[in-house]
Order: C-alpha cells, then structure tokens, then sequence
C-alpha cells in the first residue's frame, strides 16, 4: 500500500508500518501531490475507524454523547482532521475532505455538543464542497444541534432525521 508517513498499526502493537513505497528515497519520488493523497487517505482511514466505533456503540449499545468512549472517538477524528494541511491544492483538499471524510465526519459532528468541537466540524463540512449530498449532510447537522439546544438534552441524530424527512450521504 504505497504512501508517504508512518503510522502505528493498531493489529500489531510495538511495530511500525512503513508507508513509503519500497524502493523510493523520498517523497520526491512519487507523482506530485500522490503523497497528499496517500496521508490523507491513512488519516480518512483512522478516522473512519473512530466513526465505526462512534456508530457501533449508538446503535448496539445505546450510549449517548456524553459517553467517555464516544467523546474520545470525536476527539480523535478532530485531531486527525487537523493532520491535513488545507493549504494543500484545492483538487488534493477537495478529494480528502470531501469522499474521505464524508461519513466519519458526520458521525462525529452528530455528537459534538462544545462549541469549538461543532465549528471544527462545520468548517471541514463547508470544505467538502456545494454538492447536494455535502450540503444536506450539512443542513442535517445543523438541524440536530438545533433541536439538541432547544430541547437542552441530547437527542438522537437518527429520529431527528427521519422525523424531520432529513437525510444525510455518506458519499
């Protein structure tokens, strides 16, 4: 799997994987702005994995929020989220925020109750672009931390969204 950082590979504790292509020296190496997209791609995928796990304990275990687990599963995806370097060619930005980020996003904006934690995911949620899917995942949000604040107890995203006839894309 060719890539540029090296990241720990949670299967085997105590070693690394290396995520540069065999037989590159450097980044140089590799087309330009390939490496952009390999270590975006690796951190979409922690962050996926953070999202699973935000989805598996709402949806099998019940827990709210405020739950320790899930509120560790958003701050990691936030911290990864702010790895990426948005400076980076909007083509490059784009393709990470956008079908990268899509689904881990939302999970993790769906749960944030602070403030800087739900401008953080409002801003990467504007950068994934205009298109319909982007902007309903967007409005949906807004919509759920709408109704959080006006009831002052946490709901769940999901009933919001359907009794509203929302939907969001995890595209």
């Amino acid at each position: 799997h060719p890539a540029v950082a090296t990241l720990s590979n949670p299967r085997r504790r105590g070693q690394r994987q290396r995520l540069v292509p065999r037989g590159s020296s450097d980044l140089g190496d590799l087309a330009p702005g390939a490496h952009l997209y390999t270590v975006g791609s690796n951190i979409a995928d922690l962050c996926r994995r953070q999202a699973a796990l935000i989805h598996l304990f709402q949806s099998i275990h019940r827990y709210g929020p405020h739950h320790t687990l899930l509120r560790h599963s958003l701050s990691q995806i936030l911290s990864l989220i702010q790895l990426h370097d948005p400076s980076q060619s909007f083509e490059v930005n784009h393709t990470f925020t956008g079908s990268l980020l899509a689904a881990p996003l939302v999970l993790a904006a769906m749960i944030a109750t602070a403030p800087d934690d739900r401008e953080q995911c409002r801003q990467v949620l504007v950068s994934c672009g205009q298109q319909m899917g982007y902007a309903d995942n967007l409005t949906a949000v807004e919509r759920v931390w709408a109704v959080t604040d006006q009831s002052g107890w946490t709901v769940d995203w999901r009933d919001v969204l359907e009794k509203e006839g929302l939907m969001v894309a995890f595209l």
